[in-house]
Protein backbone atom coordinates (compact mmCIF):
# COMPACT_ATOMS: atom_id res chain seq x y z
CA UNK A 1 0.00 0.00 0.00
CA UNK A 2 1.26 3.46 -0.92
CA UNK A 3 2.59 5.48 2.00
CA UNK A 4 0.32 8.45 2.71
CA UNK A 5 2.78 11.02 4.03
CA UNK A 6 0.20 13.80 4.08
CA UNK A 7 -1.96 11.86 6.56
CA UNK A 8 1.09 11.10 8.72
CA UNK A 9 2.01 14.80 8.69
CA UNK A 10 -1.54 15.75 9.70
CA UNK A 11 -1.37 13.28 12.61
CA UNK A 12 2.00 14.72 13.64
CA UNK A 13 0.58 18.25 13.50
CA UNK A 14 -2.28 17.21 15.80
CA UNK A 15 0.13 15.65 18.30
CA UNK A 16 2.38 18.74 18.36
CA UNK A 17 -0.69 20.99 18.59
CA UNK A 18 -2.10 19.20 21.63
CA UNK A 19 1.27 19.45 23.38
CA UNK A 20 1.65 23.16 22.56
CA UNK A 21 -1.87 23.93 23.76
CA UNK A 22 -1.32 22.16 27.09
CA UNK A 23 2.10 23.75 27.50
CA UNK A 24 0.90 27.29 26.74
CA UNK A 25 -2.17 26.96 28.94
CA UNK A 26 0.08 26.08 31.89
CA UNK A 27 3.08 28.32 31.18
CA UNK A 28 1.23 31.57 30.53
CA UNK A 29 -1.92 33.41 31.49
CA UNK A 30 -2.76 33.72 27.80
CA UNK A 31 -6.36 32.56 27.27
CA UNK A 32 -5.69 29.76 24.81
CA UNK A 33 -9.30 28.65 25.11
CA UNK A 34 -10.28 31.76 23.15
CA UNK A 35 -7.55 31.95 20.52
CA UNK A 36 -6.74 28.27 20.07
CA UNK A 37 -9.64 26.01 21.05
CA UNK A 38 -8.33 22.81 22.65
CA UNK A 39 -10.78 20.49 20.81
CA UNK A 40 -9.33 21.56 17.46
CA UNK A 41 -6.31 19.23 17.52
CA UNK A 42 -8.25 16.42 19.18
CA UNK A 43 -10.82 16.72 16.37
CA UNK A 44 -7.98 16.26 13.87
CA UNK A 45 -7.02 12.98 15.57
CA UNK A 46 -10.63 11.82 15.20
CA UNK A 47 -10.68 12.97 11.56
CA UNK A 48 -7.51 11.01 10.70
CA UNK A 49 -8.87 7.78 12.21
CA UNK A 50 -12.25 8.10 10.49
CA UNK A 51 -10.74 9.11 7.14
CA UNK A 52 -8.43 6.10 7.07
CA UNK A 53 -11.14 3.63 8.11
CA UNK A 54 -13.63 5.03 5.61
CA UNK A 55 -12.06 3.06 2.72
CA UNK A 56 -11.35 -0.17 4.59
CA UNK A 57 -13.79 -3.06 4.23
CA UNK A 58 -14.96 -4.79 7.41
CA UNK A 59 -15.83 -8.39 6.62
CA UNK A 60 -16.03 -9.63 10.22
CA UNK A 61 -17.23 -6.81 12.55
CA UNK A 62 -16.53 -8.77 15.75
CA UNK A 63 -12.91 -9.53 14.82
CA UNK A 64 -12.42 -5.96 13.59
CA UNK A 65 -13.67 -4.47 16.86
CA UNK A 66 -11.58 -6.81 19.03
CA UNK A 67 -8.45 -6.17 16.97
CA UNK A 68 -8.77 -2.37 17.07
CA UNK A 69 -9.81 -2.19 20.71
CA UNK A 70 -6.75 -4.26 21.63
CA UNK A 71 -4.58 -1.97 19.53
CA UNK A 72 -6.01 0.97 21.48
CA UNK A 73 -6.32 -0.46 25.00
CA UNK A 74 -3.07 -2.41 25.38
CA UNK A 75 -0.85 0.72 25.15
CA UNK A 76 -3.25 2.56 27.49
CA UNK A 77 -3.04 -0.19 30.14
CA UNK A 78 0.76 -0.35 29.79
CA UNK A 79 0.95 3.44 30.12
CA UNK A 80 -1.22 3.54 33.26
CA UNK A 81 0.81 0.77 34.92
CA UNK A 82 4.26 2.20 34.07
CA UNK A 83 3.20 5.78 34.83
CA UNK A 84 1.65 4.78 38.17
CA UNK A 85 4.84 3.01 39.18
CA UNK A 86 6.91 6.03 38.16
CA UNK A 87 4.59 8.40 40.03
CA UNK A 88 4.80 6.32 43.21
CA UNK A 89 8.61 6.02 43.14
CA UNK A 90 9.18 9.74 42.44
CA UNK A 91 6.46 10.75 44.89
CA UNK A 92 7.95 8.72 47.73
CA UNK A 93 11.34 10.29 47.08
CA UNK A 94 9.95 13.81 46.85
CA UNK A 95 7.65 13.50 49.87
CA UNK A 96 10.10 11.52 52.03
CA UNK A 97 8.17 8.27 52.10
CA UNK A 98 4.71 9.77 52.62
CA UNK A 99 2.17 7.62 50.76
CA UNK A 100 -0.60 10.14 51.47
CA UNK A 101 1.24 12.99 49.77
CA UNK A 102 2.40 10.68 46.99
CA UNK A 103 -1.13 9.64 46.03
CA UNK A 104 -2.27 13.26 46.18
CA UNK A 105 0.23 13.80 43.38
CA UNK A 106 -1.97 11.71 41.07
CA UNK A 107 -4.38 14.66 41.14
CA UNK A 108 -1.91 17.51 40.98
CA UNK A 109 -2.79 21.17 40.63
CA UNK A 110 -2.53 22.99 37.34
CA UNK A 111 0.36 25.49 37.76
CA UNK A 112 -1.51 28.17 35.80
CA UNK A 113 -4.67 28.39 37.95
CA UNK A 114 -4.19 26.03 40.90
CA UNK A 115 -7.14 23.87 39.88
CA UNK A 116 -6.99 20.06 40.27
CA UNK A 117 -5.70 18.33 37.16
CA UNK A 118 -5.72 14.53 37.15
CA UNK A 119 -2.51 13.32 35.48
CA UNK A 120 -4.44 10.70 33.48
CA UNK A 121 -7.15 13.20 32.54
CA UNK A 122 -6.19 13.31 28.86
CA UNK A 123 -7.20 9.65 28.47
CA UNK A 124 -10.85 10.76 28.14
CA UNK A 125 -10.28 11.04 24.39
CA UNK A 126 -9.25 7.39 24.14
CA UNK A 127 -12.51 6.30 25.74
CA UNK A 128 -14.44 8.24 23.11
CA UNK A 129 -12.25 6.75 20.38
CA UNK A 130 -13.09 3.26 21.68
CA UNK A 131 -16.80 4.12 21.29
CA UNK A 132 -16.07 5.30 17.74
CA UNK A 133 -14.47 1.94 16.96
CA UNK A 134 -17.53 0.10 18.29
CA UNK A 135 -19.73 2.05 15.87
CA UNK A 136 -17.39 1.82 12.85
CA UNK A 137 -18.77 -1.52 11.52
CA UNK A 138 -22.26 0.01 11.61
CA UNK A 139 -21.02 3.11 9.76
CA UNK A 140 -19.36 0.81 7.21
CA UNK A 141 -22.59 -1.12 6.71
CA UNK A 142 -24.53 2.11 6.12
CA UNK A 143 -21.87 3.52 3.79
CA UNK A 144 -21.74 0.32 1.76
CA UNK A 145 -25.22 1.09 0.44
CA UNK A 146 -23.43 3.01 -2.35
CA UNK A 147 -25.13 6.34 -1.83
CA UNK A 148 -24.78 9.17 -4.28
CA UNK A 149 -22.73 12.22 -3.32
CA UNK A 150 -25.89 13.90 -2.08
CA UNK A 151 -26.60 10.84 0.05
CA UNK A 152 -23.25 10.98 1.81
CA UNK A 153 -23.68 14.72 2.41
CA UNK A 154 -27.12 14.01 3.85
CA UNK A 155 -25.68 11.39 6.21
CA UNK A 156 -23.06 13.86 7.46
CA UNK A 157 -25.70 16.57 8.03
CA UNK A 158 -28.05 14.09 9.76
CA UNK A 159 -25.20 13.20 12.14
CA UNK A 160 -24.90 16.86 13.17
CA UNK A 161 -28.66 17.23 13.61
CA UNK A 162 -28.92 14.08 15.76
CA UNK A 163 -26.19 15.14 18.19
CA UNK A 164 -27.60 18.67 18.43
CA UNK A 165 -31.00 17.20 19.32
CA UNK A 166 -29.34 14.90 21.85
CA UNK A 167 -27.74 17.92 23.51
CA UNK A 168 -30.97 19.91 23.50
CA UNK A 169 -33.23 17.10 24.77
CA UNK A 170 -30.93 15.01 26.96
CA UNK A 171 -28.03 17.35 27.77
CA UNK A 172 -25.68 14.85 26.09
CA UNK A 173 -23.14 15.97 23.54
CA UNK A 174 -20.03 14.24 22.20
CA UNK A 175 -18.32 16.42 19.60
CA UNK A 176 -15.39 14.02 19.01
CA UNK A 177 -17.79 11.20 18.11
CA UNK A 178 -19.69 13.57 15.82
CA UNK A 179 -16.47 14.60 14.03
CA UNK A 180 -15.61 10.92 13.61
CA UNK A 181 -19.00 10.09 12.05
CA UNK A 182 -19.01 13.14 9.75
CA UNK A 183 -15.41 12.50 8.68
CA UNK A 184 -16.18 8.84 7.98
CA UNK A 185 -18.95 9.64 5.50
CA UNK A 186 -17.02 12.55 3.94
CA UNK A 187 -14.01 10.23 3.65
CA UNK A 188 -16.12 7.81 1.61
CA UNK A 189 -17.05 10.72 -0.61
CA UNK A 190 -13.74 12.56 -1.04
CA UNK A 191 -11.02 9.98 -0.29
CA UNK A 192 -9.87 9.66 -3.91
CA UNK A 193 -10.29 13.37 -4.64
CA UNK A 194 -8.05 14.28 -1.72
CA UNK A 195 -5.35 11.65 -2.31
CA UNK A 196 -5.39 10.89 -6.03
CA UNK A 197 -7.52 13.08 -8.28
CA UNK A 198 -6.69 16.69 -9.09
CA UNK A 199 -10.04 18.21 -8.17
CA UNK A 200 -9.35 21.88 -7.42
CA UNK A 201 -12.83 22.32 -5.96
CA UNK A 202 -11.87 20.33 -2.84
CA UNK A 203 -9.26 22.81 -1.51
CA UNK A 204 -11.32 25.83 -2.63
CA UNK A 205 -14.50 24.67 -0.86
CA UNK A 206 -12.49 23.56 2.19
CA UNK A 207 -10.76 26.94 2.41
CA UNK A 208 -14.04 28.84 2.09
CA UNK A 209 -15.71 26.72 4.79
CA UNK A 210 -12.66 27.05 7.01
CA UNK A 211 -12.59 30.84 6.69
CA UNK A 212 -16.32 31.25 7.22
CA UNK A 213 -16.50 28.88 10.22
CA UNK A 214 -13.39 30.28 11.90
CA UNK A 215 -14.66 33.85 11.46
CA UNK A 216 -18.10 33.00 12.84
CA UNK A 217 -16.58 31.10 15.74
CA UNK A 218 -14.26 33.98 16.68
CA UNK A 219 -16.79 36.79 16.20
CA UNK A 220 -19.88 35.24 17.80
CA UNK A 221 -18.61 32.51 20.12
CA UNK A 222 -14.89 32.87 20.84
CA UNK A 223 -15.18 35.47 23.59
CA UNK A 224 -17.98 33.72 25.46
CA UNK A 225 -17.26 31.92 28.73
CA UNK A 226 -15.67 28.54 27.98
CA UNK A 227 -17.82 26.75 30.54
CA UNK A 228 -20.83 27.01 28.19
CA UNK A 229 -23.38 28.35 30.65
CA UNK A 230 -25.94 28.47 27.84
CA UNK A 231 -26.79 25.12 26.23
CA UNK A 232 -27.47 26.57 22.77
CA UNK A 233 -24.16 28.47 22.79
CA UNK A 234 -22.41 25.22 23.67
CA UNK A 235 -24.00 23.39 20.72
CA UNK A 236 -23.28 26.22 18.29
CA UNK A 237 -19.70 26.52 19.44
CA UNK A 238 -18.94 22.85 18.93
CA UNK A 239 -20.65 22.78 15.54
CA UNK A 240 -18.50 25.69 14.41
CA UNK A 241 -15.43 23.94 15.77
CA UNK A 242 -16.28 20.87 13.62
CA UNK A 243 -16.41 23.10 10.57
CA UNK A 244 -13.02 24.56 11.39
CA UNK A 245 -11.24 21.26 12.03
CA UNK A 246 -12.75 19.17 9.20
CA UNK A 247 -12.23 21.64 6.30
CA UNK A 248 -8.75 22.40 7.63
CA UNK A 249 -7.92 18.68 7.56
CA UNK A 250 -9.20 18.25 3.99
CA UNK A 251 -7.33 21.36 2.84
CA UNK A 252 -4.12 20.18 4.53
CA UNK A 253 -4.33 16.69 2.98
CA UNK A 254 -4.94 18.10 -0.49
CA UNK A 255 -2.17 20.70 -0.37
CA UNK A 256 0.38 18.31 1.20
CA UNK A 257 -0.27 15.32 -1.03
CA UNK A 258 2.85 16.16 -3.06
CA UNK A 259 4.79 14.75 -0.07
CA UNK A 260 3.51 11.27 -0.98
CA UNK A 261 6.09 11.22 -3.77
CA UNK A 262 8.97 11.31 -1.28
CA UNK A 263 10.39 8.76 1.12
CA UNK A 264 10.06 10.52 4.47
CA UNK A 265 11.50 7.88 6.78
CA UNK A 266 10.98 9.83 10.00
CA UNK A 267 7.18 9.55 9.58
CA UNK A 268 7.44 5.82 10.29
CA UNK A 269 8.50 6.75 13.82
CA UNK A 270 6.08 9.63 14.31
CA UNK A 271 3.19 7.34 13.30
CA UNK A 272 4.31 4.77 15.82
CA UNK A 273 5.03 7.10 18.73
CA UNK A 274 2.51 9.96 18.34
CA UNK A 275 -0.22 8.01 20.16
CA UNK A 276 1.90 7.10 23.25
CA UNK A 277 3.38 10.62 23.24
CA UNK A 278 -0.16 12.03 23.37
CA UNK A 279 -0.88 9.85 26.40
CA UNK A 280 2.34 10.47 28.30
CA UNK A 281 3.19 14.15 27.81
CA UNK A 282 0.64 15.38 30.36
CA UNK A 283 2.27 13.17 32.98
CA UNK A 284 5.22 15.56 33.09
CA UNK A 285 3.19 18.75 32.73
CA UNK A 286 1.13 18.44 35.93
CA UNK A 287 1.09 16.56 39.20
CA UNK A 288 3.96 14.86 41.00
CA UNK A 289 6.20 14.67 37.93
CA UNK A 290 5.70 18.26 36.76
CA UNK A 291 8.87 20.24 36.11
CA UNK A 292 7.03 23.57 36.11
CA UNK A 293 8.09 24.73 39.57
CA UNK A 294 11.68 23.61 39.09
CA UNK A 295 12.57 25.16 35.72
CA UNK A 296 9.50 27.08 34.46
CA UNK A 297 11.28 29.03 31.71
CA UNK A 298 12.35 26.03 29.63
CA UNK A 299 10.71 23.05 31.27
CA UNK A 300 9.31 21.83 27.95
CA UNK A 301 12.77 20.35 27.22
CA UNK A 302 12.73 17.65 29.96
CA UNK A 303 9.00 17.19 29.40
CA UNK A 304 9.58 16.32 25.73
CA UNK A 305 12.64 14.19 26.50
CA UNK A 306 10.91 12.15 29.22
CA UNK A 307 7.74 11.85 27.13
CA UNK A 308 9.75 10.40 24.25
CA UNK A 309 11.55 7.96 26.58
CA UNK A 310 8.28 6.91 28.18
CA UNK A 311 6.66 6.55 24.73
CA UNK A 312 9.44 4.21 23.61
CA UNK A 313 8.94 2.17 26.77
CA UNK A 314 5.19 1.94 26.12
CA UNK A 315 5.72 0.77 22.53
CA UNK A 316 8.33 -1.85 23.51
CA UNK A 317 6.20 -3.27 26.33
CA UNK A 318 3.02 -3.17 24.22
CA UNK A 319 4.79 -5.08 21.45
CA UNK A 320 5.69 -7.80 23.96
CA UNK A 321 2.07 -7.97 25.13
CA UNK A 322 0.91 -8.45 21.52
CA UNK A 323 3.53 -11.17 21.04
CA UNK A 324 2.10 -12.92 24.10
CA UNK A 325 -1.48 -12.50 22.83
CA UNK A 326 -0.54 -14.00 19.45
CA UNK A 327 1.27 -16.86 21.19
CA UNK A 328 -1.84 -17.70 23.25
CA UNK A 329 -4.00 -17.51 20.10
CA UNK A 330 -1.73 -19.88 18.20
CA UNK A 331 -1.65 -22.31 21.11
CA UNK A 332 -5.45 -22.45 21.13
CA UNK A 333 -5.50 -23.13 17.39
CA UNK A 334 -2.95 -25.93 17.74
CA UNK A 335 -4.72 -27.68 20.64
CA UNK A 336 -7.55 -29.25 18.53
CA UNK A 337 -5.03 -30.53 15.97
CA UNK A 338 -2.87 -32.10 18.67
CA UNK A 339 -5.94 -33.73 20.23
CA UNK A 340 -6.90 -35.31 16.88
CA UNK A 341 -3.41 -36.74 16.44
Amino acid sequence: MKKLNNISLLRLLACVGVFCFHYLSILTTFDTKVYMPSPFFVFIFAFVSAFLYSKKSIEDPKKWIVKNLLKLLVPVIVFVLTASLLLIVVGLIRYQGSFEETFKGFAGKNPSDGQPNFVFGNLWFLGILAICYLFTPLLSKVANKNFSKKGYFALAIISVVIVCLAETLFNFFCPVFTVYVISYFLGRLFYDEVLNKKNILVPIISLLLLGASASMWYIFIGKINYQYSDMHIRVLRHVLEFFVAIPFSFFFLYVMRFTNKFNLGFLKYTDKYSFPFYMTHQLFLVGTLSFFELIPSWYFVPVIALSIINSILIVLLSDQVFVLINYVKNRKKDEPQQANQ
